[in-house]
């Protein structure tokens, strides 16, 4: 650098270079550096910048040369060396010609403490973000947990259900082969009382006979009442189907709701709900009233009061939830007409054991077609 400018800043130039790269070498001229930019360095650009007094701040390779693109600066030249040396990497030896220059021990535990401060960061920041990792996978563990031990209640709720109902059924069962058995010997008895009657007995007999037929044709589709597991909800439906083919109708809209009903419900309640209502057309076949309240009693052999009333207590329900209570029924002939759902058997209050079934008398088709179940219709007091 200029020989002005190195003695008017000497120990602020010594103090900052040796401060910044731990070692330095401080080039003066006076007059002209001819000789060692020209011979010594090879580099004439820097004669004509010598030769203005500017500051030259170059890097320089293992002979002296310099590498890469000159600085120069006049009255900020120190901050310039500061900011060029930060971008450098410390050198640990350094050779110039006859001069050898290396840091100071407090330079390299300063430079190896930063360096471990860095690794220690760097790996701070690493566990950091495994721990990050570590929780959000335990959260899904823990959702994913909480949704089995969901299924897992739901699948004992069932399996409480299907073993009262498999009880309820083994019992209906049982009354119903028992009631059998004492119209059996009712039979037997009656025709050992009336052996000396001839016409009278036949006639007796006949009667008989149809009075026990009737009662089996009524008992089996108890007998076959479907059991309470997972498919159970198509299985009232092909029950329902097959047992009562001649009595019910089971509306697509009813089937929908149904199989959609995710609730678990009293299976065994809505089958004899389901029997009551083929009792009840049966009753309305054979020129019955629609609302009678002893109508179809053989039909409810668990006296659970079971009987058709009004699905609303006023038209407000049909008036202002038109769309629920009305369905398209097609008749014998092929036509369609819609029905409104004005009957329904109810069994239950609350949530937990609630069943409705909603259903119409057709007289044409001799038939009652069920609309909907096992849940309530909106009213115009509650609408859902």
């Amino acid at each position: 650098m200029p020989g002005e400018f190195y003695e008017n800043n000497k120990q602020a130039v010594d103090e900052k270079a040796v401060s910044y790269v731990g070692y330095c070498h401080v080039v003066v001229w006076t007059e002209t550096c001819r000789k060692l930019f020209e011979h010594v360095m090879e580099n004439n650009e820097f004669v004509e910048t010598a030769e203005k007094g500017e500051l030259i701040l170059y890097k320089t390779d293992a002979a002296g040369r310099a590498v890469g693109n000159p600085f120069t600066a006049t009255a900020d030249s120190l901050e310039m060396i500061k900011a060029v040396v930060h971008r450098e990497p410390l050198r640990k030896r350094y050779n110039f010609f006859e001069y050898t220059f290396k840091p100071t021990a407090e330079d390299l535990i300063n430079e190896k403490k930063g360096k471990d401060e860095s690794r220690i960061l760097a790996e701070e920041e690493q566990r950091i973000n495994e721990i990050k990792e570590l929780k959000s996978e335990r959260d899904g563990y823990k959702a994913d947990n909480e949704q089995l031990q969901d299924r897992i209640n739901k699948l004992e709720d069932d399996i409480k259900t299907f073993k009262s109902n498999e009880a309820l059924n083994s019992q209906e069962i049982t009354k119903s082969k028992n009631k059998i058995g004492e119209l059996e010997n009712t039979v037997k008895k009656l025709q050992e009382e009336n052996k000396g009657l001839t016409g009278d007995k036949t006639t007796l007999e006949r009667n008989l006979k149809a009075q026990f037929g009737a009662e089996k044709e009524r008992i089996r589709p108890l007998l076959k009442m479907p059991q309470c597991d997972k498919d159970v909800r198509s299985s009232i439906i092909s029950w329902i189907k097959d047992s009562y083919n001649e009595l019910l109708v089971v509306h697509p809209t009813a089937e929908k709701a149904l199989m959609s009903d995710d609730k678990s419900i009293d299976w065994h309640k809505l089958c004899m709900i389901i029997h009551y209502i083929a009792g009840y057309t049966k009753y309305r076949n054979e020129g019955g009233v629609a609302l009678n309240s002893d109508a179809a009693r053989e039909y409810d052999p668990e006296d659970s009061g079971l009987k058709a009333e009004p699905s609303s207590s006023g038209q407000g329900s049909f008036v202002s939830n038109k769309d629920n209570y009305t369905i398209t029924v097609t008749l014998d002939d092929g036509t369609k007409r819609e029905e409104m759902l004005d009957l329904h058997v109810k069994t239950g209050k609350d949530a937990s054991n609630l069943i409705r079934v909603y259903f119409t008398y057709v007289p044409e088709l001799k038939k009652s077609v069920i609309g909907y179940m096992p849940g309530h219709l909106p009213t115009r007091k509650d609408s859902h």
